[in-house]
């Protein structure tokens, strides 16, 4: 893995994307804080206020005055409570506390309280049936559908912001754009030398800066790290993977000169490996 503080220094999307992840939780705690404050001032987390009724009066009233053009069927569920068969879904009710509510799925991974439009109406047209004043308590609930809609749109926004911005941390600190340049030969471990480090670690231990190069041909992958070493030399090597993933190495060219295959190369290739920390 890089170090996150060399990172910082000489990638500014790195930075900039740490920067976002900062800003990313702030704001969420700060609308979680807000969407939660303004839920309690409209007294709106629980559904339409009951009142002195029991659940069987309840359903008793509904199938009764219930005037909701696109509700096909009003049936009980195993729990004994109504659901609403309607055109596109069943909803389902909930009484909870003093409140009714309609719940769109009985799926416990999903919130139920993110309703559809249909949903919605559905909820509106049951709280008129309870409501003394209808037209205020469905602006509260429009207010309500609002905030969930702002913050269901936020929540979308926020998680692709916070994935694409650890994603890309992520990449950069496991070294990923090494790995698609080199087609995974920078992975390769050499236990000859270290039964817990790649070349790729070797390489950069050992190394001011570098890059990474391949190509395919006729199945086998051919790989290239050419570098600057820290005192101002530098250093090539190639290497061949073939279809089984076993990978060999095919050059090691320091200033020019190569030793792959002489006792110059192990010990080039011990030095490099006694780099890392």
């Amino acid at each position: 893995m890089r170090d996150m503080e060399e990172l910082i220094q000489s990638d500014a999307l790195f930075a900039m994307c740490m920067w976002l992840l900062f800003i990313v939780i702030v704001c969420r705690v700060v609308w979680w804080i807000y969407s939660n404050i303004l839920e309690r001032k409209l007294n709106i987390n629980k559904g339409i206020p009951l009142t002195g009724y029991t659940p069987e009066e309840v359903a008793v009233i509904v199938r009764k005055n219930l005037v909701c053009p696109f509700v096909e069927e009003i049936g009980e569920d195993e729990q004994g409570g109504m659901f609403f068969q309607c055109k596109s879904e069943r909803y389902f009710s909930r009484i909870e506390s003093g409140r009714f509510s309609i719940r769109q799925t009985k799926r416990s991974w999903v919130n139920p309280d993110f309703l559809s439009e249909e949903g919605w109406e559905l909820q509106f047209c049951i709280g008129d049936i309870f409501s003394e004043n209808p037209g205020q308590d469905r602006e509260t609930y429009a207010k309500r559908k609002q905030i969930m809609r702002w913050g269901s749109f936020a929540n979308w926004i926020v998680g692709g912001i916070f994935f694409l911005c650890f994603a890309y941390m992520f990449f950069q600190m496991a070294r990923g754009e090494d790995i698609l340049k080199s087609r995974g030969v920078c992975l390769a471990q050499f236990t000859a030398y270290s039964s817990d480090h790649t070349i790729d670690e070797a390489l950069w231990a050992s190394c001011v800066e570098g890059e990474w190069s391949s190509f395919k041909e006729e199945g086998i992958t051919y790989a290239c790290f050419a570098g600057t070493t820290y005192n101002g030399g530098t250093i090539k090597m190639i290497f061949q993977m073939d279809i089984a993933g076993t990978c060999e190495i095919i050059s090691i060219q320091v200033d020019g000169i190569n030793y792959a295959g002489t006792i110059f190369g192990g010990a080039i290739m011990e030095g490099m490996y006694s780099n890392i920390k």
